[in-house]
């Protein structure tokens, strides 16, 4: 009679779990639903509002283009913005334009470098401190922990003369030796990544003769590659939108951000706020073509021990 009963506040138990289950789900969804649908809106606005004309921008700031009085769509707009985008650099008391084509050449430089470099040296540190029992492992999980919980303030001056004294400054190839460092959340997530895996995987291997070496990168690497990719684009669009850091370490390299920046700033007659969502677009897109390319890969879902769910 007593397992009877049990049984009965079990079953109940589970249905008022599974109820509160779906209406948190259903709330969450509603929210959630409600952010993406005001993005959305957002973006097609300013995607518009992009191929209107400065006056007709003023006067009808949120519908269509209008036609009859206006001449309709502007497609012209982003050509300007695109001719527009130039930044101005001094070489030795003699000022040089850069074009927008060789700020886009930086600016792929720059992202993917840095990218790259954080990335990989990342998920090195993280593979040697989750797979092996040294003392410097635990030092290194604890310098991540208690750097990643101190605000450091007021460090950008002394950065740059090491940068400058070190000869890392005004240089692509600088950039990615600056961003080879360990110390952000990226850290805990390839800890945990190759935590899961299952240590049978490369004992396995060294057995077979492989060095450490050879089973970071044709065993370890693989079976977290989704994760890679997804850290690493975050990344490339992290660098791809900076403009401050370039600004600052890389006078003579402007990125096609700092251009948008100094567009944004600019007085020029060009610097209309039509022009300036197209100039905006033109920016954001190999971004947006990046993630359209990968993102089934994204949003897939992963389990660690070497299958894909």
């Amino acid at each position: 009679m007593e397992k009877i009963i049990q049984e009965n506040n079990a079953v109940k138990k589970r249905k008022k779990l599974k109820k509160s289950n779906v209406i948190f789900a259903v709330i969450s969804s509603v929210i959630l639903g409600a952010i993406s649908l005001f993005y959305i809106v957002l973006l097609c606005w300013a995607l518009i509002s992009s191929f209107k004309s400065n006056l007709d921008f003023g006067y009808n700031p949120i519908g269509f283009p209008q036609a009859e009085s206006w001449a309709g769509w502007h497609f012209e707009n982003y050509y300007v913005a695109y001719r527009v985008l130039t930044v101005g650099v001094t070489y030795a008391e003699r000022t040089v334009t850069v074009y927008a084509h060789e700020m886009l050449l930086n600016s792929v430089i720059y992202s993917v470098g840095c990218a790259i470099s954080a990335v990989f040296w990342t998920a090195l540190v993280a593979y040697c401190c989750s797979r092996f029992d040294y003392k410097i492992c635990n030092v290194l999980y604890a310098v991540v922990i208690v750097v990643m919980m101190l605000p450091i303030i007021g460090a950008l001056p002394s950065e740059v003369q090491m940068a400058k004294t070190l000869g890392l400054y005004d240089s692509l190839f600088g950039m990615f030796i600056m961003r080879a460092g360990f110390v952000n959340m990226n850290f805990l997530v390839f800890y945990g990544a190759f935590k899961g895996i299952p240590k049978t995987y490369t004992e396995a291997a060294i057995i077979d003769g492989c060095g450490q070496w050879r089973v970071f990168f044709q065993i370890i690497l693989p079976l977290v590659k989704s994760s890679l990719l997804a850290v690493g684009l975050l990344q490339f669009i992290m660098y791809w939108n900076d403009y401050s850091i370039p600004m600052i370490y890389l006078p003579h390299h402007p990125v096609l951000s700092f251009g948008l920046h100094q567009f944004q700033e600019s007085r020029s007659q060009h610097a209309t706020e039509p022009i300036k969502l197209a100039a905006t677009f033109i920016c954001c897109a190999p971004v947006l073509v990046i993630f359209l390319i990968f993102r089934d890969k994204l949003m897939s879902n992963i389990s660690f021990g070497g299958l894909k769910g």
